[in-house]
């Protein structure tokens, strides 16, 4: 039970931290003057002002775009490619660093025969296949608009 009690206390203090960073948030933008009122309201409503500026920009783009074709075929281009060859090297790049350093850490030496480490070319090769597969399929859509 003693384990469950530090637990519960730990999460009280957590939360009691968490109030009082939020009540000097509240303190440090009321005491603001009127020149921060920008700073201010983004501040308070940034998500929704967010919100607003990309149904702006979306609804913008239908009245000018007649042709849905393009934005599906240069999304399909930029986004896809993006999704399917560059987000996922760049994850397995991150992984291979981060086991580096651990390893580095541990053993104070980098040993270069790990398995992330013999698929970095691999990795790297697959991220500029997508560049270019991505450059080709943006140009295409913009030269065939």
């Amino acid at each position: 039970m003693g384990g469950l009690g530090v637990f519960h206390q730990q999460q009280q203090n957590e939360i009691v931290l968490k109030k009082q960073h939020q009540r000097q948030k509240s303190v440090a933008i009321s005491n603001s003057n009127d020149e921060n009122i920008l700073y201010r309201l983004w501040y308070q409503h940034e998500q929704d002002i967010l919100t607003v500026i990309l149904l702006t920009l979306v609804t913008g783009l239908a009245f000018w775009l007649r042709d849905v074709g393009f934005v599906l075929a240069l999304n399909g281009a930029t986004a896809g490619n993006a999704l399917t060859y560059l987000f996922p090297t760049f994850m397995f790049l991150n992984c291979a660093v981060q086991q580096r350093k651990q390893q580095q850490n541990q053993n104070g030496s980098i040993n270069s025969d790990t398995s992330f480490q013999r698929q970095i070319p691999l990795a790297v090769g697959t991220a500029i296949l997508g560049l270019v597969m991505g450059i080709i399929g943006t140009s295409e859509a913009i030269r065939r608009s």
